[in-house]
Order: structure tokens, then sequence, then C-alpha cells
């Protein structure tokens, strides 16, 4: 038998938006929604995905609020933030890995001073790995 291969589950890009209690009118508007007001203020939408049997989704304060392909999803907080991470422009990647190559070469250098540059090994690895992982 061959060895599993490791697999990446493949990166869709997609709008989002975190309820608050300032901007639950304009999610609501944007999700074809409704505001309820009641004791815990939340907003009812019908969702993408059939599992909700027909009812309404509903977004409190803290829950997130995607556009997926055919209509909109319900994310709990937790769930979105393990699921998905802010998009960055060239911009932000390009000062990430400004800032992991300073750091690397702020280590190399005192590593050099002190006489200790054995000690940085694995300096570029993970400067490497860090950069890769901005990059994805």
């Amino acid at each position: 038998m061959r060895r599993p291969e490791g697999f990446t589950r493949r990166a869709f890009e997609t709008e989002a938006i975190r309820v608050t209690p300032n901007n639950m009118r304009a999610v609501a508007e944007w999700c074809n929604g409704r505001v309820v007001e009641d004791e815990n203020p939340h907003i009812e939408f019908k969702p993408a995905m059939p599992n909700y049997g027909g009812r309404l989704a509903r977004a409190h304060q803290g829950d997130w609020i995607m556009r997926a392909s055919k209509g909109f999803k319900l994310y709990r907080d937790k769930q979105f933030r393990e699921a998905f991470e802010p998009k960055r422009n060239n911009s932000m990647k390009f000062d990430e890995i400004l800032s992991v190559v300073k750091e690397a070469m702020r280590k190399q250098d005192a590593a050099t001073y002190l006489g200790v540059s054995g000690d940085t090994k694995d300096v570029a690895q993970k400067a490497t790995l860090r950069i890769l992982k901005i990059t994805q």
C-alpha cells in the first residue's frame, strides 16, 4: 500500500461581515434579512444551505454572515475564525515578509557579533516557512 498523501482544501475568496449592534441594519439589508428587536436582537435571513430545514438563520452579535455562491451562510465567531483568515493584499504581504526578513537578519547579526552563529541554523528555515505561509 502506498503511503497517504497530504492534501489542502481548495481556498476560495468570499466576503463576510461580523454582526455588531452598530451594523445590524446594514448587514440585514446586505443579506436580504431583517433585524428582530427583542430581548436578544438578531438578524434573520434565509441561508444558502438547506440544513436549516426551511427555517431562517439567526445571526446574533459576534456572529459572521458570509456570502456564498448560492446565498448567505451563518458562522459563529469561533467557527469562522477557524475556517477563514483575512485576505491580504500585496502591500500587506510585502510588509509581513519584510518584517520576517529583518527579524532573521537581526538574529543573524546578533549571533555573528556574539560569535555564536552556529546557534542560528534554523533562522533561515523558520523565516522561509513563515514567508511561504504568508504567500499562500
